[in-house]
This record gives structure tokens, sequence and C-alpha cells, in this order.
């Protein structure tokens, strides 16, 4: 998954007065201290409902941001503008869609690699605990398309 300094990134370059929810399963927060620090930005909530009483939130929703989850694929499917931040391993397989049944409303942000497709079977070493697909994730690039989406 994507660092939590991405995340503090994209909240630092929305506009002030923008409800932000991180959301999650139950006790996600306990597994992934690091993203509680998140929790202290202004105007960042954290909900772990589950998807059904989501949806009225992903259809109200400016934007959503997500990693490739089923979460991601709901809020493209309830006409959320979404931006996925994709990893390699899935491209081809399941991310991103084709085009010609993409819908307008997602972007999927992802850096190529030559390994693309290996569905989660990285051969690679982890850089910064992470795999170097989601690494390499251009963050100024993510900060750009969400930046996009919101002026649209």
């Amino acid at each position: 998954q994507s660092p939590p300094a991405l995340y503090r990134r994209i909240v630092e370059n929305v506009s002030p007065n923008t409800k932000i929810v991180l959301t999650g399963a139950p006790g996600d927060l306990e597994s992934n201290p690091e993203f509680k620090s998140l929790l202290e930005l202004p105007g960042v909530s954290f909900d772990d409902s589950v998807f059904e009483d989501l949806i009225p939130v992903l259809r109200g929703a400016q934007l959503v941001i997500s990693v490739d989850t089923a979460l991601m694929h709901l809020a493209v499917a309830v006409g959320a503008p979404t931006v996925c931040l994709a990893s390699a391993a899935y491209v081809g397989e399941i991310v991103p869609y084709d085009s010609a049944i993409a819908p307008d409303n997602v972007r999927f942000l992802y850096h190529t690699m030559e390994c693309e497709g290996c569905l989660g079977d990285c051969v690679l070493p982890m850089e910064n605990g992470m795999y170097p697909c989601v690494a390499r994730l251009d963050q100024d690039q993510v900060i750009a398309g969400v930046s996009e989406i919101l002026r649209n």
C-alpha cells in the first residue's frame, strides 16, 4: 500500500475545508498504526463501516482515492470520481480497465515495470517496505491527478 506520507501530501494539497474520510475494516488502524497520524490532520476522520453503509458516502464524494481494492471498484461502480493508486502487479489483469469499457470517472495511476502483471508474486527486493512498483509511484503525478479531478 502507498505510504502515509503520500496521503499526508494529498491532504495538505486539498482545500483546508475539505472533509476527508479514511476508510478501512475494523482493526485496520491497529494493524497499521503508521496511518493514525493522518487522523490528527484537520478535517480527517476514519470510517470502518461495511460496504452497504459506505455506498451513500461514496456517491456523495467529490473524489475517492484508493489502492486497487474492492472499495475502489465499488466507488467506480457507483459513479464516484476515483483515483486508483495501483501497483503494477495486476496491470493487464484487473487494472487499468480496458479503454473500451472504462468509465470516465476513474483514473489509474501506477509505475510501469518490466515485471508488471506478476499478480503479486514479486521477485524484486522491497523498497522502503513496499513493492518497488508501489514505492516508485510518482507522488507529484498523484497530486496533479487529484488536483485536476477536484478542479473539474
